[in-house]
């Protein structure tokens, strides 16, 4: 019912890693913008239930490149949002 300490893990993201990242602490059916830091939308999913994945790539399947990304998780009814940041590290 309410966004409550949300976080990614793992985070940050190493070059080993294979997994999907988890985005936690969520209101249901929250929309999830995954940014650049520049606000380049890079991609977009919903939560379920209280926990959102992202497999680290791109809205066209390609792993994105070294960075930090900025997770913005909004409510259904468009009032609250809350974010978090990720560190992909490729190299």
């Amino acid at each position: 019912s309410e966004y409550k300490d949300v976080y990614a893990y793992p985070n940050p993201v190493r070059p080993d890693f294979g997994g999907t990242i988890s985005i936690v602490g969520l209101k249901t059916d929250s929309k999830i913008v995954i940014t650049t830091v520049a606000g380049q939308l890079i991609y977009t999913t919903s939560s379920n239930g209280g926990m959102a994945t992202w497999d680290g790539r791109d809205g066209y399947g390609r792993s994105v490149p070294t960075g930090i990304y900025i997770v913005n998780a909004i409510d259904s009814d468009n009032q609250e949002h809350e974010l978090t940041k990720i560190l992909i590290m490729n190299q």
